[in-house]
């Protein structure tokens, strides 16, 4: 025998509790969704006008760096166009100065100079004037200072080129046997090495016939000065004069250094937090300043110790080579296949940068900015709208708190008037 439970049935519902849910269904459910629904309608607008100023902000922003990156290299090619003729005036004045007898010096000027036990004939003490290094390289005998005594007509003009512009730091002659007339003076056995071979060093070769058969100015990368000016670029043009006039006398140049180029040329107000690199053919940065630092994990080589003489070539390592990070892959390939533009980079956060190609050096001017920058001013009417919508629905509960309340007081109270009387009938 089987015995089952049926469920129990439940009672009936009264009327009031029924009126009740009834009036809520009907009137409140409905009125609750609207609100939510405007709430809703408001927060998804709110994302989508987001959405397009961010875009349209980027898009600003994206043309903006780019223009500024072709405005400031024409304004850079311009200061090296000026630097760039002053040595061309220097090279052919230098020509000129070797190629004419040496003129009647005091003879305090030439007791002025010396020649070291190592052979170096050199300056002594700093009259105003250029300083003179004879490597001794090549003996210097009567010939080879006569060539001294010769270039000493250069002097004015290298004080008055030095004085044209102030990011010029120093200009030179440097001859074929390793003579080097600098300007300005400085304690020159106390920075050069003896016996030093000037012509195997990158400001002087790369002016030589085979690196510049044009014999026009050409720009050198950066490279630590032997003179002791720590890093530096130089604009470096050929002497060549009689008795032949293809053979190569000399080379001038005039140097700015890294820091000057830092302070003076890369100090470009961009958009937020953006600031500009300069970089050369090969993709070394040239010169980086202090915001860019901590992106690129770099730090700018602006000095140089000097504890040891420059023996020879000095560049930069391979870690400010753009073209040899592999992290930078995507924006070296697009510098090597446009000579202008922009694009994105991540640098540990999100970057747009712009470039454009100076005219001469062929060197690149890259500005950069954070995207977060950017749209800073977008995030913050976002964080307004949001702000907003928490207000919103923050006086939409405490409203509908205040109105189910008073609303229940209300339907309570009506249920009993309605249900009463029927409840007696039933009675």
């Amino acid at each position: 025998m089987t015995t089952s439970t049926a469920p129990l049935a439940k009672g009936p519902q009264p009327l009031k509790s029924w009126l009740w849910r009834s009036y809520i269904r009907a009137a409140l459910v409905p009125l609750l969704l609207i609100e939510l629904s405007f709430l809703g309608i408001y927060w998804a607008t709110s994302q989508v006008v987001y959405d397009r100023s961010a875009e349209a902000v980027t898009q600003i922003s994206t043309d903006a760096i780019s223009a500024a990156a072709t405005r400031e290299a024409d304004i850079i090619a311009r200061r090296l166009e000026t630097i760039g003729a002053l040595t061309a005036i220097y090279a052919d004045d230098s020509a000129r100065a070797l190629t004419q007898p040496a003129p009647d010096l005091p003879q305090a000027v030439k007791d002025n100079h010396a020649t070291s036990p190592d052979g170096v004939f050199y300056t002594k003490t700093d009259t105003g004037g250029s300083a003179v290094f004879y490597s001794g390289v090549v003996p210097v005998g009567p010939a080879e200072q006569d060539k001294v005594w010769r270039s000493t007509r250069l002097d004015p003009l290298m004080k008055s080129i030095k004085a044209a512009d102030p990011l010029i730091a120093q200009l030179y002659l440097n001859t074929h046997d390793s003579l080097n007339r600098i300007y300005p003076w400085f304690d020159v056995l106390a920075i050069y090495p003896p016996k030093m071979d000037i012509p195997s060093y990158n400001f002087y070769y790369e002016a030589d016939a085979s690196h510049n058969p044009d014999r026009k100015v050409v720009w050198t990368d950066s490279y630590v000065d032997p003179a002791g000016a720590g890093w530096m670029v130089s604009a470096i043009a050929p002497v060549y004069g009689a008795p032949d006039p293809d053979f190569l006398q000399g080379v001038v140049g005039i140097d700015i250094t890294i820091d000057t180029i830092v302070d003076q040329v890369l100090n470009i107000d961009l958009e937020g937090d953006g600031y500009a690199i300069l970089v050369g053919r090969d993709g070394t940065i040239l010169a980086l300043p202090p915001a860019g630092e901590s992106d690129l994990g770099l730090s700018e080589l602006l000095d140089h110790s000097y504890e040891e003489a420059i023996l020879q070539d000095t560049f930069k390592p391979d870690s400010f080579n753009l073209y040899r990070r592999a992290e930078l892959a995507d924006l070296a390939q697009a510098l090597q296949s446009a000579p202008e533009g922009h694009g994105k980079v991540n640098l540990g956060r999100a970057m747009i940068a712009g470039w454009a190609t100076i005219d001469g050096p062929q060197w690149k001017l890259i500005t950069l900015t954070s995207e977060d920058s950017i749209l800073s001013g977008a995030a913050t009417l976002r964080e307004q709208l949001w702000t907003v919508s928490k207000i919103m629905l923050a006086i939409l509960v405490a409203f509908y708190a205040v109105f189910f309340l008073l609303l229940w007081r209300r339907s309570s109270a009506m249920s009993s008037r309605v249900a009463q009387p029927l409840a007696e009938i039933e009675s």
